[in-house]
């Protein structure tokens, strides 16, 4: 969740700055085995933030599962309230994908020369969902991050 605040408040500054126009729309991804996030987006949650700073906090997940990707799993959001703040002003959105659909990223990553770590895997899945969804357009421009290396996650 850190990453997705970062880029919010990083494209926030851009923007006070004159230097963009407007926000990228900012989409989250998470396992399928605990998401938190993903369930608090889908039920509605970020129209019910306080707006005067009353304390607001997503559920914690009760059923954690093990997944490969460690990294966005989210059984508890520190900072909820935040990343469902940042889904909700660029009209972005969030995902849950299976290991399956995880595994099979990286494989098709790995293929192509670029050895990330199975969280960052997660988001080629995502973005599948994203797709096939019709959420986003691949004719759209969109981009991501990816972390890790093959010494450490290889296949």
């Amino acid at each position: 969740g850190g990453i997705m605040i970062a880029m919010y408040e990083g494209f926030m500054q851009l923007q006070q700055a004159g230097l963009v126009d407007c926000l990228p729309r900012i989409h989250g991804v998470q396992p399928d085995v605990c998401a938190t996030l993903c369930r608090a987006w889908e039920s509605g949650m970020h129209r019910a933030i306080p707006p005067d700073g009353t304390p607001f906090a997503v559920p914690p997940c009760k059923q954690r599962g093990n997944t490969l990707a460690e990294g966005i799993l989210g059984a508890e959001l520190v900072r909820g309230r935040q990343l469902l703040e940042c889904l909700r002003d660029t009209f972005g959105s969030m995902v849950s994908v299976s290991d399956h659909e995880i595994r099979s990223g990286h494989g098709e990553l790995c293929r192509a020369g670029m050895y990330v770590e199975p969280t960052s895997a997660g988001g080629v899945a995502g973005l599948r969902r994203l797709f096939s969804g019709g959420v986003i357009s691949k004719c759209v421009g969109w981009g991501f991050g990816f972390a890790g290396s093959r010494v450490q996650y290889g296949e």
